[in-house]
C-alpha cells in the first residue's frame, strides 16, 4: 500500500492512511473538454474554417474515491486530522501516481459521499470512505515523477 501515491512528496498511505479505491484511474485518465478556438463559417464555402495553431482545454473536475484506515480509533483520528489539515491549508498540491509515472497539480474543491467511521471486528481496522472532488486546471500538462 505504501509507495504508490504521494501528496506533496508525502506517502499517502504512510502519512494519512489513504488508499484509493477502484475508479481512480477512470477519473485520472479522462480527457479534458476542448475549448472552442477561432473559427469562421464562410457563407460561400462548405464547412467551417478552424484555426488549430493553438488548442486549449477546460479545467476538469475529478471525483477520486478514497478510504482512510487505521488500526485504532486514536490513530484514525490522528490521520484524519492530519489529512484534513493538509487538504484545507493547501492551494494547489502535487499528486504523484507512481504506477502511471505521472504528477498531477490539483486543487481541493469538495468532499462528497462521506461514509461514516466503520470498525471491522476481526482485525480491529477502522476506516471511512469518501470522494474527493479535485480540480485539475492543467489537464494537458504531463509531468513525470522525478526521483
Amino acid at each position: 500500500m505504501t509507495g504508490k501515491y504521494f501528496l506533496n512528496s508525502a506517502d499517502a498511505f504512510g502519512t494519512y492512511g489513504l488508499t484509493f479505491r477502484p475508479g481512480i484511474y477512470n477519473e485520472l485518465l479522462k480527457l479534458p473538454k476542448r475549448k472552442p478556438g477561432y473559427e469562421k463559417s464562410w457563407t460561400d464555402q462548405n464547412g467551417t474554417e478552424r484555426d488549430l495553431t493553438t488548442v486549449y482545454f477546460e479545467s476538469r473536475t475529478l471525483n477520486i474515491p478514497v478510504t482512510i484506515s487505521a488500526k485504532s480509533e486514536s490513530e484514525f483520528y490522528s490521520r484524519y486530522a492530519a489529512f484534513t489539515a493538509f487538504i484545507m491549508s493547501s492551494g494547489y498540491f502535487n499528486f504523484d501516481v507512481v504506477e502511471m509515472n505521472r504528477r498531477f497539480s490539483l486543487l481541493y474543491q469538495d468532499m462528497t459521499s462521506f461514509d461514516k467511521l466503520t470498525i471491522i471486528k476481526n482485525n480491529n481496522e477502522i476506516y471511512c470512505d469518501f470522494n474527493l472532488q479535485l480540480i485539475d486546471d492543467f489537464p494537458t500538462t504531463f509531468t513525470p515523477i522525478v526521483a
